[in-house]
């Protein structure tokens, strides 16, 4: 049976040769995980995380998306739900972390909690621009909440983007970026058709408990949800204890972005710097 997932607007076979499988990291020894993650910008663990813990956060969040749909208010809720800290914190996460920082680990107080519905899907783009003011050595792990097929709406990587000379100036001029800063009033995406990125792009299907992890500067995207169900899923960044933190996303109350996505005189937008990027 040939499948296809849909990434930006264009359907594609999986697997097939513009969207293979990502490569399984679990049971590799801490020497190897670092490798890996320094080879290809990215890491999948199978089963890292306790799989009816992942199942139970997923019901929490469909119950409070009944009462309540705003993505602010279940973000509210979540911060403060020990259902769902214990998987966006747990000891796991830390460990890997700290595997691959190479120091112990903090995570930022706010978590991306998403809610994706039918037919949204997510463009190609970087976390440096969005979070990139700390240390540069941030890693964002990305925890679906229940079982996903990539026809749902799942994370793919673009292979070592991160580091191919392929991508150099993309990075020297977009991943520069800071969307608040510099007032830019649309997604903060590169694009929203990530398949003209002259990389190898990959996902998989994934069962509760399978995390992946990625740095700043790797570039990546979502398939878009082609079924009813919703796709919720949580990005949690982590970084060094011991170097300096974005201040928008930590404390008690994160500030979170200021100006980004709002329309005025002084916004741009990423096309706008496209064109005069000649990129």
């Amino acid at each position: 049976m040939v499948r296809q997932a849909l990434i930006g607007s264009k359907l594609v076979a999986f697997p097939g040769q513009e969207l293979l499988e990502l490569e399984d990291s679990a049971g590799a020894n801490d020497e190897s995980l670092r490798e890996r993650f320094e080879r290809d910008g990215y890491l999948f663990v199978r089963g890292l995380l306790p799989r009816q813990s992942v199942l139970d956060a997923r019901e929490r969040v469909v119950s409070w998306r009944e009462e309540d749909s705003s993505i602010k208010k279940l973000r509210e809720r979540a911060r403060r739900d020990e259902c769902i800290t214990e998987v966006v914190e747990h000891r796991a996460l830390f460990e890997l972390t700290s595997k691959i920082v190479g120091a112990p680990t903090m995570t930022f107080a706010f978590k991306w909690l998403r809610a994706v519905g039918s037919r949204a899907g997510t463009g190609a783009h970087c976390d440096s621009v969005y979070m990139g003011r700390g240390s540069q050595n941030v890693c964002t792990v990305w925890i679906p909440f229940g079982d996903v097929r990539v026809e749902q709406g799942t994370l793919t990587v673009c292979e070592a983007s991160h580091r191919l000379e392929a991508f150099r100036r993309i990075h020297q001029m977009y991943g520069q970026l800071d969307v608040d800063r510099d007032c830019v009033a649309d997604t903060g995406w590169f694009t929203d058709e990530p398949l003209e990125l002259d990389g190898q792009w990959r996902t998989a299907d994934f069962a509760a408990g399978d995390v992946v992890l990625f740095g700043l500067r790797t570039l990546h995207a979502a398939t878009s949800n082609l079924g009813d169900d919703l796709r919720i899923s949580c990005d949690v960044r982590f970084q060094s204890e011991h170097e300096d933190a974005d201040e928008r996303w930590i404390g008690d109350e994160p500030v979170g972005h200021t100006t980004f996505g709002i329309s005025g005189p002084a916004s741009t937008t990423v096309a706008e710097l496209r064109r005069k990027w000649g990129l």
